[in-house]
């Protein structure tokens, strides 16, 4: 994705870094020495890199002429595609020991997941792939974002991001850590995660606008910062304090440096293809790993690797074969393809989900 000249490739870099820490974090036992404890993070992450990043692709056209609904159809076909296959799979792979929580109320589970709803027949949101709940919470921004967007001033955003800022201090303080969103026990949880990174991603690009980084820092260098951030071993009872100061502060600045960094052609090249398979990454390694658990793989290093490659794999197979069709047929099915004046092709703008 390029603004007049500028690459945003190495946030494509730091999106597949913090897909990469999401699975390591869910596969922990495969990936031992190597633990990402604080891999949860990566969701808060991919929220303020989605602000960041449609409010560069969006902010002008829904001020002119496109509408909330419009806004709201693209990004369901963007999200869509392979949530579903990510759900399908995700079903599959709890059959061969099926949970009470996913199956006791199956017909309304089902009926949640293909709505793209949390269930409410389910102590998890999303009960075939747990998580998938952030981009239903991601769906929930963005339709915000788009009705919000013509009489979205510095001052409301400002007070949106202040205002959210105060209750995820508050979330975390009381749940001593920001990874308690998933279900219903704190269904509020992940609304304040989204509410600010989210708006703080929208309020950054408007700074950056202005004001980009003083220093081009090497994408590699960014990348290794955001994977020992997501990896640094926090001491018992201060999760709380330490999320917050990486929601707050640290992520916010990496992805201020990241938007200013231009990396050279083939540390791009790999940036480009970390953001083409993050998404499908991220639906899909939470089954892949179920799957990995009832074959009975055993819990070490060296098939924590074949099974990370098996998830890269499926995901760059996923994202080429079944997810940019699906998405091309659906824009031309529903005349977005004029109407929005947007590619299908892998683009930045389109990687910018959670």
């Amino acid at each position: 994705m390029r603004q007049q000249g500028h690459s945003f490739v190495t946030l494509d870099g730091l999106r597949g870094v913090a897909a990469l820490a999401v699975v390591m974090f869910h596969g922990d036992p495969y990936f031992v020495p190597f633990a990402v404890s604080e891999g949860y993070l990566a969701v808060d992450f991919f929220f303020a890199l989605s602000g960041f990043v449609l409010a560069y692709a969006y902010t002008q056209r829904l001020r002119q002429d496109m509408s909330t609904l419009t806004f709201l159809q693209l990004r369901v076909v963007r999200l869509y595609p392979l949530y579903i296959l990510g759900t399908a799979f995700g079903l599959l792979s709890l059959l061969p020991h099926p949970p009470d929580w996913a199956f006791s109320n199956f017909p309304i589970n089902l009926v949640a997941a293909v709505l793209f709803l949390p269930s409410p027949g389910s102590i998890i949101f999303f009960p075939f792939n747990h998580p998938l709940w952030s981009l239903f919470h991601e769906l929930v921004a963005n339709v915000a974002f788009a009705a919000l967007s013509k009489r979205l001033s510095r001052a409301l955003l400002c007070a949106i991001v202040t205002i959210s800022a105060v209750l995820l201090i508050e979330e975390a303080r009381w749940w001593g850590t920001l990874d308690s969103s998933n279900g219903w026990e704190n269904w509020a949880g992940g609304f304040i995660r989204v509410s600010f990174s989210f708006f703080a991603g929208v309020l950054l690009y408007r700074i950056w606008q202005k004001r980009p980084a003083p220093v081009n820092l090497p994408a590699p260098f960014l990348g290794l910062v955001l994977l020992a951030v997501l990896s640094f071993p926090v001491p018992n009872n201060h999760e709380g304090i330490y999320d917050t100061c990486v929601v707050l502060v640290a992520f916010p600045l990496l992805l201020w440096f990241g938007a200013s960094s231009k990396p050279s052609r083939p540390i791009a090249s790999v940036c480009s293809w970390m953001g083409n398979v993050s998404y499908a990454m991220y639906v899909l390694h939470w089954p892949m790993i179920l799957t990995a658990a009832a074959l009975h793989m055993p819990e070490e290093l060296p098939w924590g690797a074949l099974l990370f490659v098996a998830i890269a794999l499926a995901a760059d197979g996923a994202t080429r074969f079944f997810d940019r069709p699906v998405r091309r047929w659906l824009m031309v099915r529903l005349h977005l393809d004029t109407r929005a004046k947007l590619t299908v092709n892998a683009t930045a703008q389109e990687r910018a989900v959670q």
